[in-house]
């Protein structure tokens, strides 16, 4: 089944539709949700794409992602994905934006430029209670939070590296939300 997506010009605004494989083809601008989990020590859940993905399988990523549908706001996007990705149900006020920035990200012949809005939700979870999707995650963990950004800021470890803008955000709000350096 295809899925499409709002066709984005550089600037972000909407000057089509275009089915989100043919985006990730042509390199076309589309807008994205990257969401991080953070429990109340400050640790972060990660996910392990499915090794059945096209697009950087077996790495780790935030805790659920997607591509925003035609006409969906991204918090709504960001309530399907966690539902249809990890499982667990969310609310608008669950989300808390931390920033929106350009991202390209290219692997083999695909390349993904999206406008990537970001968010934290500050959660408890029980990862052994929740619904993993097949063939979008095989695995999550928590990892305390300096632990994962001292990593991913030095890009070591087996990640899918977003833009250094997202991390560096993500790591202001973990400082100044836990007191963590």
């Amino acid at each position: 089944m295809k899925e499409y997506v709002d066709l984005l010009d550089s600037d972000g605004n909407c000057i089509g539709i275009i089915d989100r494989k043919k985006a990730h083809e042509s390199g076309a601008w589309h807008k994205t949700i990257h969401a991080w989990v953070i429990n109340a020590k400050g640790d972060v859940l990660l996910a392990k794409r499915s090794n059945r993905k096209n697009f950087y399988p077996s790495c780790w990523d935030c805790s659920f992602a997607g591509h925003v549908g035609i006409d969906e706001g991204a918090v709504d996007c960001a309530i399907r994905e966690a539902y249809e990705e990890i499982g667990v149900h969310l609310f608008p006020q669950d989300f808390i934006h931390v920033c929106t920035y350009k991202d390209v990200l290219s692997y083999g012949s695909q390349t993904c430029n999206q406008i990537a809005e970001v968010y934290v939700v500050e959660k408890e979870l029980n990862i052994f209670s929740l619904k993993l999707a097949k063939g979008e995650v095989d695995e999550i963990k928590w990892v305390p939070a300096q632990t994962f950004l001292k990593q991913i800021l030095s890009q070591k470890g087996n990640y899918l590296f977003h833009g250094e803008k997202e991390y560096k955000a993500l790591k202001k709000y973990v400082e100044d939300r836990f007191k963590i350096v």
